[in-house]
């Protein structure tokens, strides 16, 4: 999910083709306006290849952007089935405000793309190389790092970025040179999404035990840890754990979310790692947040919240199902 620059709402999702002989998916875009009307439908046209029309293709969506005039940005997945063997490809696609599809790209002949941003009037998609395009399509640059397949990207205001996916972090100039490269906690999951603070240090995320606790850390430039903090499940839980969400405010104080099937906990931190406050609730899983004018906004287990700067819930509602 994305909200553009008119506030409109952007998701991704799947959707099967009926009527076929073999059951087929493909990506697909839908925009919403802010007073959630559906303005249209866009299916990915992505290069295909079928020699002799006995394949069948599974799209899927990665990751999502929009740009300052509401173009959308998008990876998409193709698996590739036939009676012997299965592909995969990654694709980056572009969409105009109105849902026509102005252009796609082919990244790889893997599924290895999952991290897009958009950054100087450029699109950012890594994996298991970092590719920039124009916002019009044109190849502007490609740093392969096999050793390291990014799940998240983020950018600090000198244009330096840093990858993180695995268990390691990478932190790359402006120009795709290597600065430096660190191991995350091993007692924790994979690494989730990362920020550079206003002070250029970098805050990287983590999932540890029990269910729903969370581990955030912060790296100075050189690749050193100031601190690291660990914020305690919401509640006991067997159920699924949610991941560990960031944001950042303009004063440089942090919001972290932490959830699981049985509880949520939300955060807020300043830049030395001490708490201003912190907060549970017995709702569920939360898959996304946003931050506006200090006020945290969270998605997810058919319950949606609305906290104010201090912590307090102002606001919810109950979709009745998962979003």
């Amino acid at each position: 999910m994305v909200v553009d620059s008119y506030g409109d709402v952007l998701v991704a999702g799947t959707a099967n083709q009926t009527g076929l002989a073999e059951r087929q998916e493909e990506a697909v875009f839908v925009k919403f306006s802010p007073t959630s009307d559906r303005l249209w439908v866009g299916t990915a046209s992505l290069q295909r290849t079928d020699d002799n029309g006995s394949s069948r293709f599974f799209d899927d969506t990665r990751a999502l952007a929009a740009d300052n005039q509401g173009n959308l940005y998008s990876i998409a997945i193709t698996q590739r089935t036939t009676d012997d063997s299965t592909s995969f490809s990654s694709h980056l696609v572009s969409f105009d405000r109105n849902g026509e599809q102005r252009w796609t790209r082919k990244l790889s002949d893997q599924e290895d793309m999952r991290a897009l941003a958009l950054n100087d009037d450029q699109v950012v998609v890594a994996g298991l190389s970092t590719q920039r395009f124009s916002l019009t399509g044109d190849k502007l640059s490609h740093v392969d790092h096999p050793e390291h397949s990014a799940w998240h990207i983020a950018f600090s205001i000198n244009g330096n970025y840093a990858l993180t996916g695995g268990w390691k972090i990478s932190l790359f100039s402006a120009a795709g040179e290597l600065l430096w490269q660190a191991d995350a906690d091993e007692e924790g999951t994979a690494l989730g999404e990362s920020l550079f603070t206003m002070d250029g240090d970098l805050i990287t995320t983590q999932s540890v035990e029990p269910r729903g606790a969370g581990l955030v850390t912060l790296w100075n430039q050189s690749g050193q840890k100031i601190w690291q903090k660990t914020l305690t499940a919401p509640a006991s839980s067997y159920g699924l754990m949610g991941p560990v969400l960031v944001e950042v405010d303009y004063r440089g104080d942090l919001y972290i979310i932490t959830s699981n099937a049985d509880g949520r906990r939300i955060a807020k931190m300043d830049g030395l790692g001490g708490f201003y406050w912190n907060k549970t609730s017995r709702s569920g899983i939360v898959q996304d947040m946003a931050l506006i004018n200090g006020e945290v906004f969270v998605v997810g287990d058919g319950r949606n919240e609305k906290y104010d700067t201090n912590g307090q819930l102002v606001a919810e509602s109950k979709t009745g199902r998962a979003v």
